[in-house]
């Protein structure tokens, strides 16, 4: 076994390979692949930081053009985020300037404060 029964942990390759063959396979039912907050993903300059290969895996997966593959993506409006994200999107929801949010978080700070 390539992991020796779990004594060794996967590549991010390895993992990244074993999702695209798992969304694949023939007969598949709905896939809801959610990514909460990508924005807490590390963001380094100069190296392929994990937040790029998050995203260089969502366009890979997006390219596959797979009916049953829907997936959900939750950030803050991150300038490379959106940079990337927004044009593969075939919709987007954003809660940044909803004052209904706004009005949550003064009243969480207010409470807290």
């Amino acid at each position: 076994m390539s992991h020796e029964n779990g004594q060794n942990q996967p590549s991010d390759s390895s993992l990244a390979e074993c999702l695209g063959k798992m969304v694949t396979l023939p007969g598949q039912r709905p896939i809801y692949l959610i990514i909460d907050a990508l924005d807490e993903s590390p963001n380094t300059s100069g190296i392929s930081s994990p937040r790029e290969m998050v995203l260089q895996l969502l366009e890979e997966l997006l390219d596959l053009s797979l009916q049953n593959l829907h997936i959900c993506v939750t950030s803050r409006p991150e300038f490379d985020i959106r940079n990337e994200l927004e044009p593969l999107a075939s919709g987007k929801v954003s809660l940044h300037d909803q004052s209904g949010q706004q009005q949550d978080i003064a009243d969480y700070v207010r409470s807290v404060v």
